[in-house]
């Protein structure tokens, strides 16, 4: 893994609960929420550090 577990469990997390609401209502976000009450700093993490981990990901697999 190339980034911090936290944020690849948060994306586990967001994946199921489209399970449950497909879509990104206020449902959905609640169940996120009740499932991973960190999933905000965690979204951030990869929105700041997303692009980065991707170009290392494609130098690795090139």
């Amino acid at each position: 893994m190339l980034g911090r577990p936290g944020a690849f469990e948060y994306v586990l997390v967001h994946e199921l609960c489209h399970l449950i609401h497909a879509n990104h209502s206020r449902g959905f976000w609640r169940e996120v929420e009740a499932r991973w009450p960190e999933w905000r700093d965690e979204r951030d993490y990869l929105r700041g550090e997303g692009l980065a981990l991707k170009a290392r990901l494609s130098r690795l697999i090139g």
